[in-house]
């Protein structure tokens, strides 16, 4: 049999803890659970392969990746995306994927991401409900990354399914579109909540929940809930860190080496 690559691909942060804890914990439970094959990183953001690249860490994006795995004779390549939803990295990691394509004789198999069916959706929101329990007059806000692709919607529906479970204390916004914060304030007030939990609803904690989640910046969600008269807690955690997430990541793989 031929060598047996995972390329497990990733947006990327430029922090170095939360890629910790997060990315490399979804490599490391990928690296236990397909013990035959082995796991290389990709990053699909270019400012952050170039941010690290000038502090003399490197890494790969995909067709570097596909190229070297290619030089280095692996007969069978699978791409496990992290990446939560069916956006513009995912379709870029596809375009990228049929380009290397020729290099190989088999076929590049490329794994769902994070949220790829109403399955994997409930998978996510009893984990999170698990995480942040009912708590009186506290609310808990989760910030996406959001964006203008056509797939942007899940995240009103991700709210939605936690009012189906029985969650009407959770809201779910994102940081580059709609539903934004003031969505959110805006449904906060129609019921007596005196605090507000954020967490990010993203695989790494980084920049967007640091920054425009967390800071004390003027227009960020925190500062914007405490201007608002609320009592504000920060849960600095990826979704990379719940191990229930990284279980998900594991059977996209199972489900694509099956067909």
């Amino acid at each position: 049999m031929g060598k047996k690559l995972l390329l497990v691909t990733s947006f990327g942060t430029t922090y170095e803890d939360t890629c910790e804890k997060n990315i490399a914990a979804v490599e490391e439970h990928l690296a236990r659970s397909f013990s035959d094959f082995e796991v290389r990183r990709a990053f699909t953001s270019g400012i952050v392969i170039r941010t690290l690249a000038e502090r003399g860490v490197f890494v790969d994006d995909v067709p570097a990746a596909l190229k070297r795995a290619a030089n280095d004779g692996f007969a069978e390549v699978v791409i496990a995306p992290t990446h939560l939803l069916y956006g513009k990295e995912y379709e870029k990691i596809h375009r990228q994927t049929a380009e290397s394509q020729p290099a190989f004789e088999s076929t590049i198999l490329i794994a769902k991401p994070l949220i790829a069916n109403t399955d994997d959706m409930q998978t996510l929101i009893r984990m999170l409900s698990d995480a942040f329990p009912v708590t009186d007059k506290v609310a808990v806000a989760m910030m996406g990354h959001g964006s203008k692709h056509h797939v942007n919607p899940i995240y009103a529906a991700l709210q939605t399914a936690f009012r189906l479970i029985g969650r009407d204390d959770i809201f779910v916004g994102t940081a580059e579109t709609w539903p934004g914060i003031a969505e959110i304030v805006m449904q906060l007030k129609e019921r007596s909540y005196e605090k507000v939990m954020l967490t990010p609803l993203m695989l790494v904690a980084g920049d967007h929940a640091t920054i425009d989640e967390a800071s004390d910046e003027d227009e960020s969600w925190k500062t914007i809930l405490q201007n608002e008269g609320y009592e504000v807690e920060v849960v600095m955690r990826g979704l990379g860190e719940y191990l229930p997430t990284r279980e998900l990541y594991a059977a996209h793989v199972k489900e694509v080496l099956s067909r």
